[in-house]
């Protein structure tokens, strides 16, 4: 896709050019390499055994943020197996795979989909950050609002097992109760980093090589180093190295600045979640913020 300005043409690429490039870049496919389907089965049962062991009054059991602690002689409670023998793999799993808080919010909330797409994930962000419906069984931040405060009748099981497990993720620094919005941007920093990581791994010199090619088909250049056209990127990816100037509209792999967001259309600027939106970083964390 590209639109005429002045004589030059400025040149506007999204997932579909790296996807015809043979990068596999979706989410999907990260999502699919991150959590297999022995995750998904870990996760699943987690779900089911939490629902049906966990869920009584008078059952305490570790989460983030220490909120539901062991009072008197109540003893901390771990997800058994159906078996009854021992600790839940899943415990074991999820700080093995390097999963973050972001990876059991979308999971929670349908990620196992087939053929989820980027804007469907943004969709979900959003959903998460915006939904107060108190009958929803997906995690969102206005049930785990009231699970920190303690209102734990009105929030569903997903959204504790979610601080449940939050519990046994690889180590990180120490948050409070009121730094929860910290922690969710810090997880979320993670779960970015853990995506470039994975498409470092799947850029090579074949999607490069067809990289350049689209874009000489496009533009109509002889050669890349020939090239006046701007590029505005959607993607994270500069596959023309320092050929040609291309802005990355959201980050890129080599500056290691990619950014999810949520699109600031509803979101008023005073809101302490529009730190989270697209504009926002951006703004703030993105080449942009000099340009």
């Amino acid at each position: 896709m590209f639109f005429i300005l002045a004589k030059y043409k400025l040149i506007i690429l999204g997932n579909g050019f790296d996807l015809a490039c043979t990068l596999r870049s979706t989410y999907n496919h990260f999502f699919s390499e991150r959590i297999s389907t022995e995750v998904e089965e870990q996760l699943d049962e987690a779900l089911t055994c939490f629902r049906e062991q966990m869920m009584g009054v008078s059952s305490y059991y570790d989460t983030i943020f220490k909120v539901k602690e062991p009072k008197d002689n109540h003893v901390k409670r771990v997800i058994q197996n159906y078996n009854g023998a021992g600790k839940h793999d899943v415990y074991e799993i999820i700080n093995n795979r390097n999963l973050t808080f972001w990876d059991l919010i979308f999971y929670y909330s349908g990620g196992k989909e087939k053929n989820l797409q980027w804007q469907d994930v943004e969709q979900k962000m959003l959903e998460f950050f915006c939904s107060t419906d108190v009958n929803v069984k997906f995690p969102n931040l206005d049930m785990m609002k009231r699970f920190l405060r303690n209102r734990l009748r009105t929030v569903n099981v997903a959204t504790r097992l979610c601080f449940h497990l939050a519990s046994f993720l690889p180590n990180r620094k120490n948050y409070e109760p009121d730094e929860f919005l910290n922690y969710l941007y810090d997880e979320l920093r993670s779960f970015e980093t853990f995506f470039a990581d994975y498409l470092n791994r799947s850029v090579n010199v074949s999607y490069e090589l067809e990289a350049c090619r689209l874009l000489l088909k496009i533009s109509g250049a002889t050669s890349i180093a020939e090239m006046s056209d701007k590029v505005f990127s959607f993607n994270y990816t500069n596959p023309f190295k320092e050929q040609i100037k291309i802005i990355n509209v959201h980050g890129t792999l080599k500056e290691k600045n990619i950014i999810f967001g949520i699109d600031q259309e509803n979101i008023n600027p005073d809101q302490d979640i529009y730190r989270f939106t697209k504009t926002f970083r951006q703004m703030t964390e993105t080449k942009l913020a000099v340009t």
